[in-house]
Parts: structure tokens; sequence; C-alpha cells
């Protein structure tokens, strides 16, 4: 698989991951955030995280006493209203714009716009539920 983006909800200290494969947002993600730009949306790179990078690579021994995984206070997490914006923006650009994503590494539009709507359900509901969330950037 790769490096992927996962979504993450926050419910106080702990957290819950959807373990979707989202690597066409990861492999894409210049070109996603060129587009954000100039549909005048955050990029979608704001909204990662990259704690669990971080953490399996540690080499500012960062976790260096965490054997159960790393605190939620180590990550950054988004209002989740302000990522489906930008969400609901791309994937509308992206429906209507053939052209708007160039086919990289095997990677194109209809899988970034794939990727995309998985996203939204789960901030939908975190949203409803005023939870925060973040885009965990996975190994």
């Amino acid at each position: 698989m790769g490096m992927t983006i996962w979504l993450n909800v926050r419910t106080g200290d702990k957290h819950e991951s959807d373990g979707e494969d989202r690597s066409a947002i990861f492999d894409l993600q210049d070109q996603i955030d060129r587009l954000a730009k100039s549909i005048g949306v955050e990029p979608l790179s704001t909204f990662f995280d990259e704690a669990d990078l971080r953490y399996n690579m540690d080499e500012d021994e960062e976790f260096e006493e965490s054997d159960d995984g790393w605190p939620t206070s180590a990550e950054n997490w988004h209002d989740p209203k302000n990522v489906l914006l930008t969400v609901d923006a791309l994937c509308t650009n992206l429906e209507g714009n053939q052209d708007a994503i160039a086919e990289t590494d095997g990677w194109g539009r209809d899988d970034v716009l794939e990727d995309l709507k998985t996203l939204v359900p789960g901030l939908k509901a975190g949203a409803a539920a005023g939870k925060t969330v973040h885009l965990l950037v996975v190994m």
C-alpha cells in the first residue's frame, strides 16, 4: 500500500481511524493543493497530521517512552466543517473538470474524486457530533 491517508475522529483522549486507503490523495497532494488554492479553499494538506510518521521514524526520540502509540496531544486536530468545505469544493470542481488533475503514478482525477468522496460521511458525522478530525498520513 505505501503511504496513504486515513480519517481520524477524536473523542476526548482517544481517536478512531477509518483505515480507508486513500493513496491517490497522498500521492497527488501537490496537485490537489494547487487546485484548492486556485478555487479559494484551504489546501487539503492543511488538515494532514504526520504523528504516525513521526512515531514510526522517531529520529528525535519524541515518543521514546510511548509504548502504546502516541498521545492525541501530539496530533493536530481540526473542525470537520472546515475540512468538509475543502473536500466539497474539490469534489465539485473535479466533477466538472476532467483535466483538473494530471494522471501521475497511475493515479488520476477519478481516483482522487473517489478518495475525497469517502471522506464526506465521516466528516459529516464528526461535525454533527462536535468532534475534531484530521487526515492522518500513514506509512
